[in-house]
């Protein structure tokens, strides 16, 4: 009798608990929920106004209405502001930004970024990127090694939306780890340093040359990306003695944009079968990038190769280097291997996209009118 007592109780009990938290889950949704409208209700009288200046037109004097809003009603119209600011530039990015700033919220940003919470320094962090002041530059540095991942991440970019050049060194150094923490993630920290421009060329010059193979990784992403030609020589070096495969693929990488007729060796040779299939596939495409008519007999070399993928990037890569590897496909569409069958739907997606012109009168070669239609041979 007592253990079926128990029994019963301890069903009650759980019961009982489900309900309470069934509840309060209604409960906190019903609370955001209303929280939610309240701040809709607060936001709609100015919405308009704020919709004019994001759009670049203030004849009816949106910028002064936006001026007068009430503190209760600011929290809601802030939140607003920072969402369009991230979305506009040129003169309507001017008359948000001066509205926060007339409101006093990048000076709270400004003291902000030391705060003992991480989510207040991240925030802090996105507003002062949206100002886009470089006397913020300094507070912003010390916020790559935050102990937040959050924090660094919103450091970073915020850096790249100032665009100051004297953040594009600390950036490479923010990619390494820092106190046993991750630094931050690579193609971040290549996509910042891209917004740089010629901004970042000093800072990539020395990152290419640094001990860490991940800061050396991200240089060859920003060469590649702003095809740095002044780099060539140090990526030339890369290519023949860095031994991580990580910086390999972006150097050769590099090299397709950056480089010249002098790189065709180089990256022939990183297309050998004994090279990593990352590295053979990175080297075809460079080899399309230069676009010289020298690097045709090589690519035309790999057609019949195992790797169905770096076959097919060799057949894209000849129809980019011009007339002289359409020409090497067209050669090889005439036979009777896989090379001929690569050749030929390589042809085909060329002849559709109007890359590949015959003169009036002169039939499509066979292996291409057979790809071209989805014929068999």
């Amino acid at each position: 009798m007592i253990g079926q007592a128990l029994l019963i109780a301890v069903s009650l009990g759980l019961g009982l608990a489900c309900a309470v938290l069934a509840v309060l889950v209604a409960a906190a949704r019903l609370g955001r929920l209303m929280a939610g409208a309240a701040r809709e209700a607060r936001l709609a009288p100015h919405r308009e106004a704020l919709l004019v200046l994001a759009a670049g037109g203030d004849e009816d004097g949106a910028a002064a209405a936006l001026r007068t809003v009430s503190k209760r009603d600011w929290p809601a119209v802030r939140d607003q502001v920072v969402a369009l600011l991230g979305k506009v530039r040129g003169d309507p990015a001017d008359e948000l930004a001066w509205l926060l700033d007339e409101r006093g919220e990048f000076r709270r940003a400004r003291a902000a970024v030391r705060s003992r919470r991480a989510i207040t320094r991240a925030r802090a962090a996105w507003l002062l990127g949206l100002a886009r002041q470089p006397q913020d530059v300094t507070l912003l540095l010390p916020l790559l090694a935050d102990r937040s991942a959050g924090v660094r991440g919103a450091a970073a970019r915020s850096l790249g939306s100032i665009g100051d050049p004297v953040a594009a060194a600390a950036l490479f150094e923010a990619v390494q780890p820092v106190g046993g923490r991750p630094g931050i993630p690579a193609a971040l920290a290549a996509e910042t340093l891209i917004g740089f421009g010629a901004g970042a060329v000093p800072a990539v010059a020395g990152a290419l040359a640094a001990a860490d193979a991940t800061v050396r990784a991200v240089a060859a992403m920003v060469a590649a990306e702003l095809a740095l030609a002044a780099m060539a020589p140090q990526l030339r070096s890369l290519l023949s003695s860095d031994p991580v495969l990580e910086v390999r693929v972006p150097v050769v990488r590099a090299l397709g944009v950056a480089g010249g007729a002098e790189d065709i060796a180089g990256l022939a040779a990183q297309t050998s079968a004994t090279q990593p299939p990352v590295v053979r596939r990175a080297a075809v495409q460079a080899l399309g990038e230069l676009g010289h008519p020298d690097a045709a007999p090589v690519l035309a070399g790999l057609l019949p190769d195992q790797d169905v993928r770096l076959t097919q990037n060799a057949g894209d890569a000849l129809v980019e280097i011009g007339p002289p590897g359409l020409r090497e496909l067209l050669r090889a569409s005439e036979g009777n291997d896989q090379a001929a069958r690569v050749a030929a739907g390589s042809l085909a997606v060329a002849w559709l996209r109007g890359r590949v012109q015959l003169p009036d009168g002169v039939p499509l070669p066979g292996a291409l009118t057979a790809a071209r239609d989805g014929s068999p041979r």
